[in-house]
């Protein structure tokens, strides 16, 4: 499940992925190989934060601009998420986001 999530929202460029502490803990030794095999075929990488999210399953997504061709990274101020991209999975937020669309199907069918 995770890696099909994972291939949907993958993105170009270097990320980083955000896994609550106790999916930390028993990710399988080869995760994060296939993990970049899924995401470079958007053409990334995704590196697992050794930072745990607050989060209830799923993962976190996220992405830092890139810098411009032939000049070093520009550094990014501690605390500031100017921009960065953060793409949320946990599973809270994706069934958040599918009770909208199952509640209007929903009352469609009954109304």
């Amino acid at each position: 499940m995770i890696l099909g999530l994972a291939a949907k929202n993958a993105q170009a460029g270097e990320g980083e992925i955000f896994f609550n502490t106790k999916d930390l803990l028993r990710l399988p030794a080869s995760f994060e190989k296939q993990l970049n095999e899924t995401a470079q075929k958007a053409g990334g990488t995704l590196h697992i934060s050794k930072e745990p999210a607050s989060i209830d399953g799923g993962f976190i997504l996220r992405y830092r601009p890139a810098a411009p061709e032939g000049e070093e990274e520009t550094p990014v101020e501690e605390g500031s998420a100017y921009g960065t991209v953060e793409l949320n999975c946990s599973l809270s937020s994706l069934i958040a986001e599918k009770k909208d669309e199952l509640s209007d199907l929903v009352y469609q069918n009954l109304f």
